[in-house]
């Protein structure tokens, strides 16, 4: 009997050791193994499109195409022409009702995160604007968001949180026909004040 209640112990403790050892062995969470490598690997760069060329920054050169907000941004921050300066990005940069960027205007943000990087005296401050479809509370919280998001964007790229301000306008100051959808998509917009140089 006694030899008995001893091997359950025997056979108790290897089931305990085993199950410790299997726990430590256990696969590591998918989504922190997808996490991690999202953090260590490099951010992959924007293609250019055929009609960009080639600027030279103070520390490195960036793609952009010819006329655009970014290489206007470019050369006033290396010009010695006196801040502030308000650059205007063409184009839809949100859907109606969301605060998340299209792909295109994160290709400008991702760009406008390389000049500031060059820059680093620079600072700016980014305006929030919406269209005036709901209540103008909503739309004012709306296009707060939306500059949040945009920060967000240039602090991941690298620039300090100090060097950037953050203003939601909301539907107050339009720049198209909000009677009209294309004018309506111009309306929701970003504007970027070079604030300091």
């Amino acid at each position: 009997m006694i030899g008995m209640a001893r091997g359950f112990q025997v056979a108790a403790l290897a089931a305990l050791l085993l199950a410790a050892a299997c726990h430590r062995a256990a696969p590591v969470n998918r989504t922190n193994v997808a996490s991690f490598a999202f953090h260590r690997k490099k951010p992959a760069l924007p293609k250019p499109s055929p009609t960009a060329h080639l600027i030279q920054l103070p520390d490195s050169a960036i793609f952009v195409e010819r006329g655009s907000t970014e290489e206007a941004l470019a050369a006033f921050l290396a010009s010695k022409e006196p801040a502030p300066r308000t650059f205007r990005f063409p184009g839809a940069e949100f859907e109606p009702w969301q605060s998340k960027p299209n792909d295109a205007t994160l290709r400008t943000m991702y760009a406008v995160a390389q000049i500031l990087r060059a820059y680093p005296h620079s600072e700016v401050t980014l305006i929030g604007h919406t269209d005036d479809v709901g209540p103008a509370e909503r739309n004012l919280q709306l296009s707060q968001a939306r500059v949040e998001r945009m920060a967000q964007l240039l602090v991941h790229a690298g620039i300090e949180p100090r060097r950037i301000a953050m203003v939601g306008h909301g539907q107050r100051d339009p720049i198209a026909d909000n009677r009209t959808d294309q004018g309506k998509a111009r309306n929701r917009r970003i504007e970027l004040v070079v604030t300091a140089k």
